[in-house]
């Protein structure tokens, strides 16, 4: 799916590959994870609010790629990062953004 809407973008047309990449995010957002994924993630959010001594943590969720900080060539800043996320559910939620 995802490589037949990459391959339906044209890079002459921004509007273009502007909707595909939206295409390709809804992809992920609507996309149902491994609960086994969804059990560490929310395992690990359980374990620090409780380190924190925190019922209400509210926590970041950043985006971002091996290829982030390359020797030659870096990409901070193009990804996504969600703040005060507070809860399970949030936290869900950011994952998939």
């Amino acid at each position: 799916m995802i490589g037949r809407l990459i391959g339906e973008a044209s890079a002459d047309d921004i509007q273009s590959m502007n909707a595909q990449a939206s295409d390709i995010g809804d992809l992920f957002t609507e996309a149902t994870a491994q609960d086994g994924i969804l059990a560490e993630i929310t395992n690990a959010y359980q374990r620090l609010a409780q380190d924190c001594g925190s019922s209400d943590l509210r926590v970041a969720v950043r985006s971002s790629s091996t290829a982030e900080d390359m020797q030659q060539e870096s990409f901070a800043g193009q990804y996504d990062s969600y703040l005060n996320v507070r809860g399970e559910s949030e936290l869900i939620d950011a994952v998939k953004r």
